[in-house]
Order: structure tokens, then C-alpha cells, then sequence
């Protein structure tokens, strides 16, 4: 009997978008990888992000949802986002950035 093993995603999700902005919070969405890109079940993703396009904040969504709502981001401020898939044994390749996605103003909330 032969074993594969198992590689870390050779792929990327797709890029980052938000479907609802609101001052503290994105609601960030993306597409999975390609299942020829998987290596394995993708078990949770990756979100890198920051201020501008400096991304140096790092949340493990701990689900394999292609949606994630991210919160504690400061009210009409510039923020870039990317996502990588995780398998049983590591993380991938991180997508795309988004490009500049701006939290609303105290009170308001924007659907995309």
C-alpha cells in the first residue's frame, strides 16, 4: 500500500472583498482554492491585515469558512487584507490584497 503526503496548499484563495463595512468592523468574504491546490482539507484560513497596506496582524479564523467577520478596526480608517488556507499541516500561499478597504464613520454602515 502506497501513501501520499500531505503538502501544505499549493494554492491561494481568491482575493478578499467586503460584503458590510461598518466603523469597528469588515465583513470580509473570499473564494477557496482550487481543489487541485488543496494538498488535503482545508480546515481554517489565515487573515493577514493592517493599517494601509502595512499588514501585520494575523487572525487564524478557525473554521474553513469562506467568510469572516473581523472586528476592533478603527472607525474611517485604510485597511488591506489577504487570506491563506490552512491543512493539516501548515499554511499556504496568501492571496491577493485586497486593495484598500475604509471602515465607515462613527455610525454608519456600508453593504458592498
Amino acid at each position: 500500500m502506497f501513501k501520499t503526503s500531505i503538502l501544505v496548499p499549493s494554492g491561494s484563495p481568491g482575493i478578499p472583498t467586503a460584503s458590510l463595512i461598518m466603523s469597528t468592523s469588515i465583513t470580509l468574504n473570499w473564494t477557496e482554492i482550487d481543489v487541485s491546490e488543496r494538498n488535503g482539507v482545508i480546515t481554517s484560513y489565515i487573515i493577514q491585515y493592517g493599517e494601509g497596506t502595512n499588514r501585520n496582524l494575523l487572525i487564524n479564523t478557525q473554521s474553513n469558512a469562506t467568510t469572516h467577520l473581523i472586528t476592533g478596526l478603527k472607525p474611517f480608517t485604510q485597511y488591506t487584507f489577504t487570506a491563506a488556507g490552512v491543512n493539516s499541516v501548515n499554511n499556504g500561499p496568501l492571496s491577493r490584497a485586497s486593495g484598500i478597504i475604509r471602515t465607515s464613520e462613527d455610525s454608519k454602515c456600508f453593504f458592498m
